[in-house]
């Protein structure tokens, strides 16, 4: 898991073209969205992206990232 407390930190490679996008979705252990950002591409390369944990409660919770081409990753997020 990946653990993080109040930031959580996002590096990822890009091979989006300008005009697709990136879906970053943090849901509980029941499936429930409890934080959504979607971010238009401009540019391919490596991206970060900062995702503000401050209001969400302690816990285990599964971060899906899916882009316009629909492919998807998911991991385990750790919030102490």
């Amino acid at each position: 898991p990946n653990p993080a407390n109040k930031t959580l930190n996002i590096v990822y490679n890009s091979s989006l073209q300008t005009g697709d996008y990136i879906s970053v979705v943090l849901a509980n252990v029941l499936g429930q969205e409890v934080k959504h950002i979607k971010i238009d591409t401009n540019t391919s390369g490596v991206q970060y992206i900062n995702m503000d944990l401050s209001s969400i409660e302690k816990g285990i919770y599964f971060l899906a990232m899916n882009g316009s081409n629909k492919k998807s990753n998911v991991v385990k997020v750790v919030v102490y």
